[in-house]
């Protein structure tokens, strides 16, 4: 009987160090998780929607806000071709309105083959939010 129970015993530290080994594993692999930021933040873009509606008779070119998120009025640009001297111009330059939520409109005059895009600009990115082109683009 002594000769087994010699055998029970050399068991229990083979055990208990593979154990030791696996917490520190789990323990080691948490920590530097958090330490070396391995994790990646996905930073949601900006979405809205709008609606173009151009008066051919007049030429006149109306962008209103249908939904979506709200914005700056200094952060969404509008930029294009044969739209004049409003490539370029923030939606602020347009509007007396600084912030730009659902119903806020902009007009201004272009002839019928533009291309006009909404871009949504900060320090962090720059995004396309709609475009349309004219009925003669």
């Amino acid at each position: 009987m002594a000769g087994i129970r010699e055998a029970e015993d050399g068991l229990s530290p083979v055990i208990g160090v593979i154990m030791m080994v696996a917490v520190t594993t789990v323990l080691i692999s948490t920590i530097a998780i958090f330490v070396f930021d391995v994790s990646e933040t996905v930073e949601p873009t900006a979405e809205a929607e709008f609606a173009f509606t151009y008066d051919g008779t007049t030429g006149e070119l109306t962008i209103r806000h249908e939904g979506g998120d709200r914005f700056d009025a200094d952060q969404l640009y509008i930029r294009g071709e044969n739209i004049g001297t409003v490539d370029g111009q923030t939606w602020a330059a347009r509007s007396s309105q600084s912030r730009v939520v659902t119903g806020e409109t902009i007009t201004f005059s272009v002839p019928d083959d533009y291309d006009v895009r909404v871009v949504f600009e900060n320090e962090d990115e720059s995004n396309t939010l709609d475009r349309n082109r004219g009925p003669a683009a």
